[in-house]
């Protein structure tokens, strides 16, 4: 949803905040549950200068308006976690085929340890 927002607001801004002002939960909402996992290259592109610009800090934006010092401080985290979250998923996603294949290992160990355990004691009763 706000994958297009983003573009929208590059080419219409007014008519789009305007829409915003009227669905404020919505548009709420919408932050709460924002897929930060997945960034669209077109907004992470669009909102790059921003980023960019020492200005464009919570702090400077905090004296003019505390909404739009909130919008910042989410912009700017958002990108932060995605660019983080880029970098740990190929680990994380690493991590869990490991812990896989060494479940697979310690069934079969425990498979072989108990065909061995069972073979010692089938032994212990011929040697009697």
């Amino acid at each position: 949803m706000l994958v297009k927002s983003a573009l929208v607001l590059q080419i219409e801004p007014f008519p789009f905040l305007m829409l915003l002002l009227c669905q404020v939960d919505a548009f709420l909402e919408a932050l709460l549950n924002y897929d930060k996992e997945n960034i669209h290259d077109s907004c992470l592109k669009a909102i790059k200068p921003y980023l960019q610009d020492p200005e464009f800090e919570p702090e400077n934006i905090r004296s003019k308006s505390l909404a739009a010092a909130g919008l910042c401080a989410w912009a700017i985290n958002i990108v932060k976690f995605y660019e983080v979250y880029c970098d740990v998923e190929p680990k994380r996603i690493a991590l869990q085929k490991a812990n896989d294949e060494l479940k697979a290992a310690q069934d079969k160990l425990a498979i072989i340890k108990a065909k061995i355990a069972v073979s010692r004691k089938c032994g212990h009763c011929y040697e009697k």
